[in-house]
């Protein structure tokens, strides 16, 4: 047997460069395909065979199996139910190519997920190439829709199977499908088919927790729509998909990705971007102009006057105060809800959205939606009523996201805790969307439930890593060692006084120095990073892993790796009196000529070369010295003297009496590193700063037994500019020899405006900022002090943080060399190079600069400009999220620690708003907001607000607190209503009266919770009818 071509197809396809060209795809039928095939084992080549694999562990009443044949919109809706662990009914699946093929062309992740169930050795999912099987693929007939064509073909499959495994008695053949025309046709052809609700429903008393998890069949959304009859619309009819195409091309809608204010979930708004890149800012008010979009779907606006806009932000659409956004939060993650990179402090604009509008639009369709998984729990008045309901509304953790409602008959065993949901539709005669429960994460509250939920809102890659990735590990496992063989063409430098320095605990050690004095009376200094690609090779499973990872993510408490933790940990981290291989920068320098007192004072040329560029003899005449005379690149083997902390190496610092090859060493380091950083700070290079916390963990627990300010000493300045030097000078050589595909890191300058709200407040402090270029803002920052208040300054600096743009990684390629520059750190051109073990761009950077030195060929992928592009999305989305999860993590650990601790301490007002102020805490690290008021109302009637002094006044007291004054503050953590826990900042000094609310339990009309003053105020719960959770 064998195979014989069955068609050819030729069509032309247009490339997007305009050049067209002719496809050719032929098919090869075949008749020795079998029954399909187990991923990873053999084809199963007859009913015997298939016998034997088949699981027994659900038989039907006459004590046979059942095989289930599914369609494709059963494996995209229901995914949560095949993936449901010990649910035998399930375990034996014929997924066809048609199917497979579809799946991974709708949804990519969905697809992915299947693939894990196919290659599940307690499943027997089995995967049926028909549309390579003579006996089951047949050509799409005239007038043939595709869908019906696909249902055609999956019919086909059932009918086949069928016909061979029924006769031999090994199983019932059964076609899931939620598509009422296939099933009547199958069943009307003689085939056993159903829905996978009634599937589900025929065994729900054996397994009732799958009622939870079923996607709402999408044919009851349009009977819905139909029955409606005299029900009253909350939204608009969304435009169809060929009439919003058509209003696009007539230029009537415009489309953007939807996001909803962070401050107000009644807004959001799109991003108009025009040829030349410029963006416009269209704002869509009111749930009725949102008509049903969320954060990140693409959606279709039709622009309206600011008028109209106006007059729709005051349409209430049925129970819409119920999605208002919190001012005090209702869980432990709840704190990170709002992205900080958008958070304003002092009223300063989030670095990446423009603040005024060039627009007003409502949204008139989706063009593709955004949806997830999403952490969530049970609503507060779900979770306490006593009459039970099937239907039940829960509070997504984002808040960005509406409440979803979902069927559960499990409301007592969920309602105190953090479940996962999917949204299944959303009809615009309903508040809220539809949903599915999925699976519980675990009780609220507890550390380690809200862990997996950080991580999970932050998409942060948690699974092992699988089987293929393991195997591009080193076969000798921990025992790898340097040998002669595998070492060949590296320099040795084994004899160097090398020494790395790292924060306490630190076991992936990416980075190394060393310094010496050369006879010829110059210095040479070396900076040696771990040669991670030796063992991660291009294009291996290992390397698409750790490209998709894109970072490894820090907690408070963990780390999670980019690598599996024999790299990491082990043969690529740089431990001391161990041999390992590195990448090597070595620069050779005239010393280093130090004068404290005038580098104090500020005095030098403002012309240096801060980059680690090669100097000429009289360039950079600073009197310091430090002339670079050459550098070079080379793959080394090292052997580390020793592996210090930061405090271990500051000792060698503040003891001038400690003697050796080592403490000499890292002082020298160090007067070259006070050399370099002043050349950067004459430059423009800026000091900023952010709250950074530190805690300290209890070894059993893992709970917080301390938290504290993280003091920065010197040596992590040392460490820091040598990292900088490296990093800017194999940006300089990549650039040079790969112009068009290097891996580059670059941070553009702040628009001023940005800093108009922050100018605004210093001034009222009796500070000037000077913004122009970043050498003033540098020189002002230095001057901005308070006498007194050292926080003063370190405050300024953490606001001035807020007013940046965001650094990004960018393709050389992609923009001019006059755009490359990283405004922060004053560089023309800039790059990450030393911590490969950690972060997947420096990955690339090593190949790129192994490639420029001619020692190992460059990727074939690195020179595609699109691939390039793919790959720096994904770094900066991983690299965003991994610094939102840590965020998020010391948030969370924050909570703990404050649970049984009534603290009180000073902090200083970093915001005033009309009802309440922001304040820091200098001793802690944290940002809490206080309002004085419940409503804006309020605090017109009981406040005078001074929008251009930044201050707020009780009218009866006359008590007064202003922008960036010392307060005392009272810091605990609240329980509410059940098991809702928060962190509460209330102000003690200045004694300003809150404004007294009922205690009864009821619930305000419009607003949340908020707790004034360290007293909760409990919700008024506004009547609703019971029907309104169902349809």
């Amino acid at each position: 047997m064998g195979g014989e071509q069955d068609e050819r197809k030729m069509y032309y396809r247009k490339t997007r460069k305009g050049k067209v060209f002719n496809v050719v795809r032929e098919r090869y039928l075949r008749d020795d395909v079998g029954l399909g095939t187990l991923v990873g084992q053999a084809m199963i080549r007859d009913e015997a065979q298939l016998a034997g694999v088949l699981g027994e562990e659900h038989m039907l009443e006459s004590g046979v199996r059942e095989i289930l044949v599914l369609d494709t919109n059963v494996v995209l809706k229901q995914i949560d139910v095949l993936e449901k662990d010990d649910c035998a009914p399930f375990h034996n699946v014929v997924l066809c190519d048609t199917v497979l093929g579809e799946v991974k062309k709708i949804n990519l992740g969905i697809y992915n997920r299947v693939l894990l169930l196919l290659r599940d050795d307690k499943r027997c999912f089995i995967a049926f190439p028909n549309e390579n099987h003579r006996d089951t693929w047949s050509v799409q007939r005239k007038g043939e829709s595709p869908n019906d064509y696909n249902d055609r073909l999956i019919r086909d499959v059932t009918k086949w199977y069928r016909n061979q495994v029924e006769p031999a008695g090994i199983a019932k053949v059964k076609l899931l499908t939620n598509d009422r025309k296939c099933k009547e046709l199958a069943i009307k052809e003689g085939l056993s088919a159903e829905t996978i609700h009634a599937f589900v429903d025929s065994i729900s008393s054996k397994y009732p927790e799958l009622s939870d998890l079923l996607a709402q069949p999408t044919e009851d959304y349009d009977q819905r729509e139909q029955a409606a009859g005299s029900r009253v619309a909350k939204f608009a009819a969304h435009l169809s998909e060929p009439e919003i195409t058509r209003r696009l091309q007539a230029g009537t809608v415009t489309q953007g990705t939807f996001r909803v204010s962070p401050y107000n979930r009644k807004e959001g708004s799109i991003m108009v971007y025009s040829r030349d890149g410029t963006g416009k800012k269209i704002l869509i008010r009111g749930f009725a102009s949102m008509n049903r979009a969320m954060e990140g779907d693409r959606v279709a606006v039709s622009l309206v006057s600011r008028k109209e806009a106006n007059l729709a932000a005051k349409v209430t659409s049925g129970e819409a105060d119920d999605n208002e956004v919190p001012e005090a939060t209702d869980g432990l993650l709840d704190v990170e809800a709002v992205d900080p990179e958008s958070a304003t402090l002092v009223g300063t604009k989030a670095p990446t959205v423009v603040d005024t509008p060039s627009g007003y639009g409502v949204v008139v369709g989706i063009i593709k939606r955004a949806w997830r998984e999403y952490c969530a729990s049970v609503d507060e008045l779900d979770a306490t009523r006593e009459v039970q309901s099937e239907n039940v509304l829960v509070v997504p953790v984002d808040q960005k996201i509406p409440k979803i409602r979902i069927r559960t008959r499990q409301l007592d065993a969920i309602k105190d805790k953090r479940i996962l949901v999917s949204i299944d539709s959303w009809d615009r005669y309903s508040n809220f969307p539809d949903g599915h429960f999925i699976r519980t994460l675990g009780v609220i509250g507890d550390r380690e439930t809200e862990t997996a939920v950080l991580l999970h809102e932050h998409d942060i890659p948690t699974r092992a890593f699988s089987k293929k990735v393991m195997k591009c590990l080193p076969r000798e496992g921990a025992d790898w060692t340097v040998t002669e063989e595998n070492s060949k063409g590296r320099v040795d430098l084994r004899h160097l006084p090398i020494c790395s320095i790292d924060p306490p605990g630190c076991k992936d050690i990416d980075d190394a120095l060393h310094f010496r004095m050369l006879e010829n009376g110059n210095i040479e200094v070396g900076v040696h990073i771990a040669d991670v690609t030796h063992f991660v090779r291009a294009g291996t499973p290992i390397d698409q892993e750790a490209a998709n990872r894109g970072t490894s993510t820090y907690l408070v408490e963990r780390r999670l790796d980019m690598l599996p933790g024999l790299l990491t940990t082990d043969i690529c981290s740089l431990r001391g009196e161990v041999e390992r291989f590195a990448f090597s920068v070595i620069w050779e320098f005239t010393p280093p000529v130090m004068d404290e007192s005038r580098d104090r004072a500020g005095v030098g040329s403002k012309k240096q070369k801060t980059d680690g560029s090669k100097m000429s003899d009289g360039e950079n005449n600073d009197g310091r010295g430090l002339r670079q005379v050459n550098v070079r690149f080379c793959k080394s083997i090292i052997k580390s003297k020793a592996a210090m902390s930061y405090g271990e190496a500051q000792v060698f610092l503040d003891d001038p009496t400690a003697m050796g090859e080592l403490p000499n060493s890292v002082r020298m380091l160090n007067k070259v590193a006070k050399v370099l950083r002043q050349r950067r700070i004459d430059a423009g290079a800026l000091t900023l700063a952010s709250p950074e916390v530190r805690f300290k963990l209890d070894n059993d627990s893992h709970d917080p037994t301390d938290v504290e300010m993280y003091q920065h000493k010197e040596t992590n300045a040392l460490v820091e500019e040598f990292m900088l030097l490296a990093n800017i000078t194999v940006a300089k050589r990549i650039v040079e020899r790969f112009p068009r595909c290097s891996m580059l890191r670059r941070h553009p300058k702040p628009d001023k405006e940005m800093f108009q709200e922050l100018l605004k407040a210093t001034r009222i402090a009796g500070v000037e900022l000077q913004v122009d270029t970043s050498k003033e803002l540098a020189d002002s920052l230095d001057l901005a002090t308070k006498p007194g208040v050292p926080f003063f300054n370190k405050l300024i600096r953490i606001l001035t943080t807020r007013c940046m743009m965001q650094a990004v990684y960018f393709t050389s390629g992609e923009y001019s060399p006059s755009e490359y520059g990283h405004y922060g750190l004053a560089s023309s051109i800039y790059t990450h190079f030393t911590s490969p073990i950690r972060r997947y761009a420096d990955v690339i950077v090593h190949r790129l600069l192994a490639a420029a030195e001619g020692i190992d060929p460059l990727p074939e992928s690195y020179e595609g400009k699109e691939g390039m592009k793919e790959l720096s999305d994904n770094l900066n989305r991983r690299h965003h999220m991994a610094q939102l999860a840590g965020r998020a993590s010391i948030a969370l650990h924050t909570v703990v620690f404050f649970r049984n601790r009534t603290t009180d301490t000073i902090a200083m007002v970093s915001r005033v708003r009309g009802r309440g102020v922001v304040v820091v805490i200098p001793e802690y690290g944290i940002e809490g907001k206080i309002n004085f008021t419940k409503t804006d109302e309020q605090a017109q009637i009981e406040f005078d607000y001074d929008e251009d002094e930044m201050s707020l006044v009780h009218k009866e007291t006359k008590l007064k607190v202003s922008i960036f004054d010392q307060v005392k503050v009272r810091l605990f953590v609240e329980t509410r209503t059940g098991y809702r826990q928060n962190l509460v900042v209330s102000l003690l000094d200045p004694p300003i009266p809150m404004v007294s609310a009922s205690i009864s339990g009821n619930k305000p009309e419009k607003e949340p919770t908020i707790v004034e003053n360290g007293k909760a105020e409990p919700e008024k719960k506004k009547k609703r009818k019971r029907s309104s959770r169902k349809k």
